[in-house]
């Protein structure tokens, strides 16, 4: 079985991608940075896993191309995509700026929805595959200074859902698991640090 996770030099993703690869699958890891990407993939040939390191961007429609060809190159058609990566910013609506709302939608929206063409065909015509969404609370829930942040979520499983509708008679699924809040973001919440200071944080 042939795993691609994106977003797994860290965090979640490399937690999904080490589970995989601990049970037997191949695992393309994939990120922004190689170097990460790289350490992971040399610790898991030292426990006997196989991960392979793909560096991509998923906001540059160019290097998901790139990565994927070369994965298939390497290991075969894509069984099983998580759609990991993803990113965030703490701030009011009113202080929000065009360039975070822009950064968010190419990561958090953009990014699986071109991974997932990526994919999905090869899924199709071998009527067998699985896409997975990682998704947010933030998707269904309010949470204070979050509100391109829940956008882009509340789009991802609106697109999730639709194409789960599209694909539940072909052999391939699509799904998501939503998570719960970031321990940064409940610290926005609980008063650990002050509501409306802008924030920068790799998340779900």
């Amino acid at each position: 079985m042939i795993v691609w996770v994106t977003g797994a030099g860290s965090g979640i993703g490399k937690a999904i991608a080490s589970h995989f690869a601990a049970g037997g699958a191949t695992v393309v890891a994939s990120g922004r940075h190689a170097d990460i990407l790289d350490t992971f993939a040399t610790e898991a040939r030292d426990k006997g896993w196989n991960v392979l390191a793909v560096p991509c961007d998923v906001t540059d429609a160019d290097s998901v191309r790139a990565a994927h060809a070369r994965m298939v190159d390497a290991s075969g058609p894509v069984d099983v995509l998580v759609n990991n990566a993803g990113t965030t910013v703490f701030t009011p609506f009113v202080k929000s700026a065009l360039a975070d709302f822009d950064r968010l939608v190419a990561t958090n929206l953009r990014g699986p929805f071109v991974c997932t063409q990526a994919v999905l065909p090869s899924m199709l015509e071998r009527r067998s595959g699985t896409v997975v969404m990682v998704n947010s609370m933030a998707a269904t829930h309010v949470f204070p200074d979050s509100s391109v942040y829940s956008a882009t979520k509340a789009g991802l499983k609106a697109m999730t859902d639709c194409l789960r509708f599209e694909v539940r008679k072909t052999g391939c699924a699509s799904f998501q698991a939503c998570i719960p809040a970031s321990h940064q973001h409940r610290e926005l919440i609980l008063g650990g640090r002050p509501i409306g200071s802008a924030r920068n944080t790799p998340t779900r």
